[in-house]
């Protein structure tokens, strides 16, 4: 009985952003699990910040980049706490 599911382990080592601050946006949509369209829903509505280094031309480049930072506070953005459930008696 083979304990590790290699398929799941090789895409989490894929998805794995360890030591990096910025990602490009396909590794950001990545990160937050999201899908192509929502994630350009969130940069077109200002949603979620990015930056996009200008090119030699001083016109904005096509390549987005993303603060892990950023995407973690967005995450984080909306808490909804816990319910406490009442202690039953064992008695």
């Amino acid at each position: 009985m083979n304990l590790i599911d290699t398929d799941r382990l090789s895409r989490e080592v894929k998805n794995t952003y360890l030591d990096k601050s910025i990602l490009t946006r396909e590794e950001a949509r990545n990160y937050l699990g999201i899908s192509k369209s929502q994630m350009d829903k969130l940069v077109a509505s200002g949603i979620l910040p990015f930056y996009n280094p200008e090119n030699l031309d001083r016109k904005k480049g096509r390549t987005s980049y993303f603060l892990v930072s950023d995407l973690n506070r967005h995450m984080l953005k909306y808490h909804t706490p816990a319910l406490e459930v009442p202690e039953t008696d064992t008695e």
